[in-house]
């Protein structure tokens, strides 16, 4: 494993690198029981593991790169991304294999990575330089691959145009296979002639200069239409938009929504003639004058993120000329009107936003396809959380089924939609039709065994493909030794009422690893967490910090904080002896710049922000024993040393990392 380097700090002596500290100190040690020379040979393999392992460590430059530009680009906050896998590649030219047409690119061999992110529901694939400042995404599926030439040439050359930037200028970054309702692809203008045949072609996306246009196409990119809405391209899409008609949906959307007008935008708008007075929308037994009205349809969002982007929730309306009608458009907002008519907004807004946030989906893509009226049987919806006290008188209210892209998702809510419950068993959420037979019998054996349940009462609740790092599929721990080279498999959660168990696995099966992050299993065995309070929180770091340790209890009840500093300073502060309130401040340590690097890129490898805010309780009955609460650029954790070896491996990793820093004797 990654370790920090000591440094002997006595004047007149020579410094020591790590590996020559740790080859020595275990000689010593294996040699006071006989066996030197073993342990010599063995630490000799260790030493070539752990320096192959730091060769094949992504720097955090990179990883930082390419997340930043991902965040610019697809509008998604940076840390909800993370890297999933990477590897080392050479490329054989300054564009790194990814040639942009009419692009003259070196043809000299560049060493660097190819990197996969996710945001949970989506990935991405970028290749860079070694340090991260060359990168281009390549594209990150298949069917990108299959993207037509014509189809291709046809949207840059429309984008070119648009845009007035070069086609060198553009990249493709997706190309999705599509088929589209009608001739038109599903983009007619109004009263317009379309053919009522399924086309098949593409949906293309082409980014440049920060901008983005998204084209919809037939097969043979003879036919291609540009998708405004979709599109963030900087322009101005209200046009001749009058303020009264502007203001009029803005502050119905403002009372739909509960949001203030400011945080409201208007982000299309676009002129149309209504067929009556009722702008096409009646009302039940509305009776609605015959002639034509001229007017506006006008989609409002929220937020300032482009349009399109993850959870961007819209309001659609249509509206006279002078914005004196104005009707809400309930179908178009993605509140589909196969639904239950008094289905109130706040619930199916409610429901829409966690759709979302579930299936990675923005509102607008989702489809409200039933909603029934139901009476629950207590305050929790007859779906009790662990731990959750339910009132018992019965509860009126909704039952709701939202449409994604290829799931049903079914939620219970209380008539006001204050209170929303995900209905998991009766959804169709799992994507387990390919997981192999082999792998889900390997992990219901191993969470019946974990469980002590028999494996009828465990169910495999969802399954992901993915490639892990290592050949301890990611949960290697410190003792560990884990064969390089990526290996294929799958992310597999088993689930048994509110418990779940999560398993790394390979892609027959033959290799499964419990995580217990994430995991809630009810093994007595493990280290029970809750959540810090805020007004337990330390304070911020100090400036030039990087980590820092607060310790304090145990038989003498003193309290200190070590502090590791930018320059590779180590500092212990603590205070005074009897009540004085003065602090003093002495150096126990310095470690090199090289070594703080490695040791914050270890922070990032181990995801220690994932552990941020969790408080691991001391085990039952115990004593005297000292709280340590660590400090980072990226979060904060607290637990007793006396349940450190129950704690995730990831986090132990990191403990003892920081513990040979801030002990050096």
């Amino acid at each position: 494993m990654e370790r920090i380097d000591r440094f002997n700090q006595q004047p007149g002596k020579y410094r020591l690198t790590s590996w020559s500290c740790l080859f020595l100190s275990s000689v010593l040690l294996f040699g006071q029981a006989g066996n030197a020379a073993f342990a010599s040979s063995k630490l000799a393999g260790n030493l070539a593991t752990q320096k192959q392992t730091l060769f094949n460590t992504l720097p955090r430059q990179v990883s930082n790169a390419v997340r930043q530009d991902l965040s610019r680009r697809m509008g998604i906050p940076f840390d909800r991304i993370r890297v999933s896998s990477y590897s080392r590649r050479t490329w054989p030219g300054g564009c790194l294999g990814l040639e942009r047409p009419g692009e003259v690119c070196t043809r000299n061999l560049v060493p660097g990575w190819r990197v996969v992110l996710t945001d949970g529901s989506r990935t991405w694939v970028y290749r860079t330089n070694s340090d991260g400042r060359v990168l281009r995404l390549e594209n990150s599926t298949a069917a990108d691959r299959d993207l037509p030439d014509a189809v291709g040439e046809a949207v840059l050359e429309d984008a070119s145009r648009r845009s007035g930037l070069r086609i060198s200028q553009l990249q493709i970054v997706s190309a999705e296979r599509r088929q589209w309702p009608d001739g038109c692809l599903g983009l007619g203008e109004p009263d317009g002639v379309c053919s009522q045949i399924a086309i098949f072609g593409w949906r293309v996306t082409v980014e440049g200069n920060g901008r983005r246009w998204v084209y919809r196409t037939d097969s043979s990119g003879d036919l291609v239409k540009f998708d405004r809405a979709a599109s963030n391209t900087g322009e101005d899409t209200n046009g001749d938009l009058p303020n009264s008609v502007a203001d009029a949906v803005l502050a119905d959307a403002a009372r739909r929504s509960g949001q203030p007008t400011y945080r409201l935008r208007i982000v299309r708008a676009e002129r149309r003639q209504w067929p009556d007075g009722c702008l096409g929308l009646p009302g039940a037994d509305e009776a609605c004058t015959l002639a034509i009205v001229s007017g506006w349809r006008v989609t409002v969002a929220e937020g300032d993120s482009p349009a399109g982007t993850l959870r961007e929730r819209r309001w659609v309306y249509r509206t006279n000329g002078s914005g004196s009608v104005v009707r809400f458009d309930r179908a178009a907002s993605g509140i589909g009107g196969d639904l239950d008519t008094e289905l109130p907004d706040a619930v199916a807004y409610a429901v829409l936003q966690d759709a979302s946030r579930r299936s990675g989906l923005p509102t607008y893509r989702l489809r409200i396809v039933q909603s029934l009226r139901r009476d629950w049987p207590d305050g929790c919806l007859g779906l009790p959380s662990p731990r959750e006290r339910c009132t018992r008188n019965i509860v009126p209210g909704w039952q709701v089924t939202v449409e994604t892209e290829r799931r049903y998702l079914i939620y219970r809510t209380n008539n006001s939609g204050s209170v929303v419950k995900f209905d998991r068993e009766t959804s169709n959420v799992g994507n387990n039709e390919n997981l192999p037979n082999s792998v889900a019998d390997a992990v219901l054996r191993d969470a019946a065994r974990r469980s002590g349940l028999p494996t009828y009462q465990l169910r495999v609740v969802e399954s992901q493909r993915r490639t892990w790092p290592d050949g301890c599929l990611g949960l290697g721990g410190p003792a560990d030794i884990c064969l390089a080279g990526r290996v294929e498999g799958w992310r597999v959660v088993v689930a048994s009422g509110e418990r779940r168990w999560i398993y790394h696995t390979d892609e027959s099966g033959s290799r499964i690893a419990f995580n217990p992050e994430g995991s809630e299993s009810g093994d007595p065995g493990a280290i029970e967490s809750d959540r810090i309070p805020s007004n337990q929180l330390p304070p911020a770091l100090r400036r030039n910090a990087i980590f820092r340790g607060i310790y304090s209890g145990g038989f003498a009840g003193r309290t200190y904080e070590i502090n590791l500093l930018e320059d590779g300073r180590v500092v212990r502060r603590s205070l005074s002896s009897g009540n004085s309130s003065t602090l003093f401040e002495r150096e126990i340590n310095r470690i090199s710049r090289r070594q703080v690097q490695r040791f914050q890129e270890l922070l990032d490898d181990r995801r220690f922000d994932r552990f941020d805010r969790q408080d691991y309780r001391a085990p039952r009955n115990a004593a005297d024993y000292i709280t340590v609460t660590l400090t980072g650029r990226s979060g904060t954790v607290r637990y007793a040393d006396l349940g450190q070896n129950r704690l995730p491996d990831r986090l132990q990793t990191v403990i003892r990392a920081w513990n040979e820093i801030a002990n050096p004797n």
